[in-house]
Order: structure tokens, then sequence, then C-alpha cells
């Protein structure tokens, strides 16, 4: 009996809270929409570090404008008035220092001989050298049949050979004797005096022609001395060209 009605008792508990489950629940009133507020906009103040919070509807304030480039002014520059042309007198150029040419050696005539002609002058008989660069004349000669160089000097009273071409020219050095003292360009000196037999330069031959050797070393050319020049019958200077007139 207890069971039953302990039964019918949790039955109608659980069917009340059914009902009550199932019943409909008040309407909550629903929330109010918020306002969709517009984001502040930030505006750019030209003073430094200030901005300024302006209002949702307030249009942006407009950019600054740029400063403004003042435009350099050039002025023109006044109208140069025409002169009449100044003349100025320069001085004489200086005038290079005239190069002195060497002085032509004068004609000499030896004595019981006559001057030739310039046109007149027997071509088989003559020698002619034209001067060289050093301001000398150098003529070609033949020594007892070998060829040999010399230098014309005037101031030689004999013929001068080279110790070193003498036994090519036909002179033995073995038979000199260096006896006669001479005054060269580098100081007194000591010569062995010889005679060339034959002596050939152009067309002139001279037979046994006073001459002497130097000393190893001493003479640096060979020498065309007044011995040779006294069995000319001329000789001179044309321009740069010297003439041997043999007799």
């Amino acid at each position: 009996m207890l069971f039953r009605v302990f039964a019918v008792s949790c039955t109608l508990v659980a069917v009340a809270a059914l009902m009550v489950w199932r019943a409909p629940k008040p309407a909550q009133p629903a929330p109010e929409a918020k306002a969709l507020a517009a984001p502040a906009i930030r505006e750019f103040d030209p003073a430094p570090a200030r901005f300024a919070e302006a209002s949702p509807l307030k249009e942006p304030a407009p950019a600054p404008s740029p400063p403004q480039i003042a435009t350099p002014q050039i002025s023109t520059p006044p109208a140069l008035e025409r002169t009449a042309p100044q003349t100025y007198a320069l001085p004489p150029a200086a005038l290079p220092p005239a190069t002195l040419a060497p002085a032509a050696l004068p004609t000499v005539t030896y004595p019981g001989a006559y001057t030739a002609a310039p046109g007149n002058r027997p071509g088989a008989r003559q020698a002619t050298a034209t001067r060289a660069r050093d301001g000398h004349f150098w003529f070609d000669a033949t020594i007892n049949g070998a060829p040999a160089r010399f230098l014309f000097d005037t101031g030689a009273s004999r013929t001068g050979i080279r110790h070193e071409e003498a036994l090519a020219l036909g002179i033995n050095p073995a038979n000199l004797t260096f006896s006669v003292k001479v005054q060269t360009a580098n100081g007194p000196g000591e010569v062995a005096p010889t005679t060339i037999d034959t002596m050939t330069i152009g067309g002139i031959t001279a037979r046994a022609v006073p001459a002497f050797v130097a000393r190893p070393g001493a003479l640096a050319t060979n020498l065309l001395g007044q011995s040779f020049m006294g069995r000319l019958r001329e000789f001179n200077t044309v321009g740069d060209t010297m003439v041997l007139v043999g007799q």
C-alpha cells in the first residue's frame, strides 16, 4: 500500500516537472542596440607635437600650403661702352746671337810658286775635303800603299803618325828613337823622327816626307802637318770645302 502511494507521488511530481519545462517562458526585452560611433579622426596640428581630436562629422582640415620660394631677380648688366682700340708700341724683339762661322784659312803661297786662279787649277793635282761636324777638315791618304786618315793641322811642323798605326803604314816601331822633345796640347812630350817614303792625298803625291811617330797613346789621330803642306802650291777654303793644290 505504501509502495503504491510512493509510486503515484513520484508520477505526479514527474508530470508536474514536465509541464513546467514545456510551459512558454516570458519574453525578455531585447537589448538596446548600441549606436555605432564613428571613429575619431586625428587631425594634424601644425604646431610641433600637438594633435587635436576631431568630431566624427567634422571635415578634415586642409593640408598646409607649401612655402613660397622667392624667384631670384637677375639684373641685366649695363651696356658696355665701346671705346676706340688702344695701340701699344712693343719693343723690338731681341735678336738671337749671331753664330760665327770658323774663320777661313788664308791662301798660302810658297816661295817660287804662283797662285793659280780657281778656274785654272789642274784637277789632276789637287785634293778636296768638306768641313766635318767638328769644324775640322779630314783627308784620306795613302802611306806607303796603306790607307790612313789625317787631320789638317797648320800648327804641326811635321806630319804626325800614331804609334798604334805605324807598323801598318810600313814604319817599324823597333827602329824608332824617341829623342825629339815637342810641346803638345797635353804638355811636353817626346816623339821619334822618321821619313815617309810615299804619301798620296787625292791627286797629290809627295815622297820622302819628314814625319814623326808619337809614343803609344800620346796621339789621338794622325796629323797632316807643314812638312806635307810645303810640297803644295797652295791650299785655301771655299765655303766649307778645303782645296789642296799640288806642284
